[in-house]
C-alpha cells in the first residue's frame, strides 16, 4: 500500500497540492478538515476544550480510515497535520501494515505565509481551528496573541516539522511561497525519486559502514572501491578537497567514475560538502548522499530537494537536535572518539527519533560498542586502508581489513 501525506504550515496550499497528486496518481484524498466540518455540523462545540476534543475525534476517524484502506491494500492521499499523539499512532500503522509512506511537507517564506494566513483567516473564517482562536484561548500557557503572531506562526512551523519526523517514512520538502512558481511536475518526479532515497537509507541501516576516502582519485579510487566491495563494504564517501578548484573537480570526476563503473554494486556519496553549489555538483556527478562537517539548513534542504540523503555534522545535543529539525536524514557525530559510545546512548535517550552516524576514530575494536549504543552506522577510514597500501597496490590488504571490520559489525 502507498500512502502520500500532505502536511505543513497553514496557507501553503495543502488542499491544492493534494488535489494535484490525486489527479496525477489517481488516488483518493481524505481531508481532515472535511471530517472536522462534518463532526462540527453534528456535535458542534461551545468551548476551546470541546474544540480540542473535536480535533482529537477527527484525527481518530482519519486514522481509522487509513487502517481500513491498509487492510484492503488500497493506496490513498491524506491531507492533514497530525499532532504528536496521532503521529505516533500513524507510525504504528505504517509499521503494522508495512505501508510505503511519503510525506510532502509544505513550507516557505514565513513572512509571506503569515500574511496569507491572516488575510485568509480574516476574510473567510473557513478553517475551524483558526477561527476558534479569536473566540477561545489556545493551549494552556500559550496566549491567543502568541498563536496569531509571527513568532507563534514560526513556532508552529517548527513543531509541525518535528511531528512529521515522528511517524517515519520518507519526506519531501516543497516551497509554496509563490504558487505560480511551484514545480508540480517536478514534485511527481521527486516522489518517485524518494523511493531511491529510502533505498539508500535502508542500505546505510543494514550495511552499517560508510568508507571515507580522502585524497584518493581516479583509477586508484576505483581499485580501492573494488577492494572494499570485495571485503563487504557497500557505501563509500568521496571527500571534497577544498584547497583548490582543481581538487574539487577531481573529487567530482572520481564520484562520476565510481558511479559509472560500480554504481550497480555500491552506493557513492560526497563528503565535506559545505554549500548548495557543491550539493548540486555532487548530485550531477551521481552522488546518492551528502555528508557535511557542519549543519547548514540550506545545504540540508537542497540535498533533500534533489532526492539525496542528508548527513550533516554535529557535536552537542543542541546541534544534533537543530540538524534533525532542519531536515537531516541522519546526523554525523564527529569526532566520535572524543565522546565515546556512552555519549550516543545518553543523547538518544531524549532524542530517540534521530538517527546518528559515528565518525572519527571508529575501528574494528570499537565499532560494535557504537552500534550497541544506538548509532545506525559509522564512517570509517584509517582502519580500512593505508596510503602505503595504495602506493604499493596491496589491494588484498584492503579487502582483508574490510572483512575484519564487517565481522565485528555482524556481531552487533
Amino acid at each position: 500500500m502507498r500512502l502520500i501525506i500532505v502536511a505543513g504550515m497553514p496557507a501553503t496550499g495543502k488542499s491544492w497540492i493534494a488535489g494535484k497528486l490525486r489527479d496525477h496518481f489517481g488516488l483518493p484524498v481524505i481531508e481532515k478538515d472535511a471530517i472536522k466540518e462534518s463532526l462540527f455540523d453534528t456535535v458542534g462545540f461551545e468551548s476551546y476544550e470541546e474544540k480540542r476534543a473535536l480535533d482529537v475525534a477527527a484525527n481518530s476517524e482519519l486514522l481509522e480510515k487509513v487502517r481500513r484502506m491498509a487492510e484492503e491494500g488500497r493506496s490513498l492521499i491524506v491531507d492533514n497535520n497530525f499532532d504528536e499523539e496521532s503521529a505516533r499512532e500513524l507510525g504504528k500503522l505504517l509499521e503494522k501494515y508495512d505501508i510505503d509512506c511519503t510525506t510532502v511537507f509544505l513550507s516557505g517564506d514565513t513572512e509571506v505565509l503569515y500574511k496569507r494566513y491572516v488575510e485568509r483567516d480574516t476574510a473567510h473564517r473557513r478553517h475551524l481551528g483558526h477561527a476558534m482562536q479569536t473566540h477561545y484561548p489556545p493551549h494552556e500557557g500559550e496566549s491567543t496573541e502568541f498563536s496569531m503572531s509571527r513568532e507563534g506562526f514560526a513556532e508552529r512551523f517548527l513543531r509541525r516539522r518535528m511531528d512529521v519526523m515522528t511517524w517515519g517514512g520518507r519526506r519531501i520538502d516543497l516551497d509554496t511561497t509563490d504558487f505560480e512558481k511551484v514545480d508540480v511536475e517536478g514534485l511527481y518526479l521527486r516522489i518517485k525519486e524518494k523511493v531511491m532515497q529510502e533505498d539508500v537509507l535502508k542500505m546505510i541501516s543494514s550495511r552499517k559502514v560508510i568508507a571515507i576516502v580522502r585524497g584518493v582519485y581516479g583509477e586508484d579510487a576505483l581499485r580501492l572501491a573494488k577492494a572494499l566491495h570485495e571485503g563487504g563494504i557497500g557505501l563509500l564517501e568521496v571527500t571534497f578537497d577544498q584547497s583548490s578548484e582543481e581538487m574539487r573537480k577531481k573529487t567530482l570526476e572520481t564520484i562520476r567514475l565510481l558511479n559509472e563503473t560500480l554504481g550497480g554494486k555500491m552506493c557513492f556519496g560526497a563528503g565535506t560538502v559545505t554549500s548548495v553549489e557543491m550539493v548540486r555538483a555532487a548530485f550531477d556527478a551521481g552522488a546518492k548522499f551528502i555528508i557535511s562537517p557542519n549543519t547548514d539548513a540550506e545545504v540540508i534542504l537542497k540535498t533533500r530537494a534533489l532526492g539525496m540523503v542528508s548527513v550533516p555534522g554535529a557535536f552537542t545535543p543542541t546541534e544534533i537536535f537543530e540538524a534533525a529539525r532542519a531536515g537531516a536524514d541522519l546526523v554525523k557525530v564527529f569526532p566520535a572518539d572524543v565522546l565515546g559510545p556512552s555519549y550516543f546512548k545518553s543523547v538518544l535517550a531524549p532524542l530517540n527519533n534521530v538517527r546518528l552516524l559515528a565518525v572519527g576514530g571508529v575501528n574494528k575494536e570499537n565499532i560494535r560498542a557504537y552500534l550497541d549504543a544506538g548509532a545506525v552506522g559509522a564512517g570509517v577510514a584509517s582502519c580500512l586502508f593505508r596510503k602505503e597500501w595504495i602506493r604499493e597496490g596491496a589491494w588484498e590488504k584492503v579487502t582483508e581489513a574490510a572483512k575484519e571490520l564487517m565481522v565485528e559489525v555482524e556481531k552487533a
